[in-house]
């Protein structure tokens, strides 16, 4: 059972989340070597801090990104719900502005490169355990130009726009897909022309383009599942931060 450890409260408590066994005890060996460092647990798979967990959780959750999106994102809201004073920090090599844009919804503090030096990464530790906000400008200008181009408009998708759009990306043809749901040629085509309007494209194959440039294709496949991120919760509410840099 994952438990809290030698708890201290002068120190920051720190979890280390990483499915890879030999960065989880590099990243604790390094981490224990700083003074007002506390690492009280390392697991393996996020689900672990949940389902294992006892206590409090930490003051601050180091957490690799290479968990599948929808699980990891659950894991950090389920964090969040549970302790206001525990800050999430997502590891990873190179995020979309997609996933930058759900991490930051899901209430994580910040995303860091898995290539950052052990100053770098003690510091950013120190910086997420005071609440402050991680993510770069380069990453808040990238969230912001998703929003305004693609991710405000996906919630204006109907369930059956979704499906429409899935079907697409499955190679299927108007006929096909007025087939599947039971539906008429002209209305199949009315609601994909709605789909091409509410995302700012013309044709199918600009669909599929915007589909692969911006990573959506697990996305799409989950709405039309009907396990769609639009039911994702809020936003963690913080302090905003301008997107100009100081004088």
């Amino acid at each position: 059972m994952l438990t809290l450890e030698g708890e201290s409260r002068d120190r920051i408590r720190i979890v280390i989340c990483d499915e890879s066994d030999r960065r989880r005890s590099g990243t604790r060996f390094w981490l224990s070597e700083q003074s007002d460092f506390l690492v009280v647990a390392d697991v393996a798979h996020p689900t672990d801090l949940l389902s294992q967990a006892a206590g409090p959780l930490p003051d601050v959750v180091l957490m690799d990104s290479e968990t599948g999106d929808c699980e990891l994102l659950d894991v950090v809201h389920s964090i969040q719900e549970r302790s206001a004073t525990t800050e999430v920090v997502v590891l990873a090599t190179d995020l979309p502005p997609r996933r930058l844009a759900a991490m930051e919804d899901a209430g994580a503090v910040g995303v860091l490169s898995e290539s950052l030096g052990a100053e770098e990464m003690a510091a950013a530790v120190r910086k997420a355990a005071a609440g402050e906000v991680l993510f770069t400008r380069e990453q808040r200008l990238a969230i912001k130009a998703w929003r305004k181009t693609i991710g405000d408009r996906l919630p204006t998708l109907t369930e059956r726009e979704w499906d429409i759009w899935a079907a697409v990306l499955e190679g299927k043809r108007n006929r096909d897909i007025a087939n599947r749901f039971g539906l008429s040629n002209n209305t199949i085509k009315n609601q994909l022309s709605h789909v091409f309007e509410k995302l700012g494209v013309n044709s199918r194959t600009e669909l599929f383009r915007l589909t692969i440039d911006n990573g959506l294709e697990e996305v799409v496949a989950r709405h039309a599942a009907g396990h769609g991120e639009h039911n994702a919760p809020a936003r963690k509410v913080r302090a905003p931060i301008p997107l100009a840099e100081p004088a």
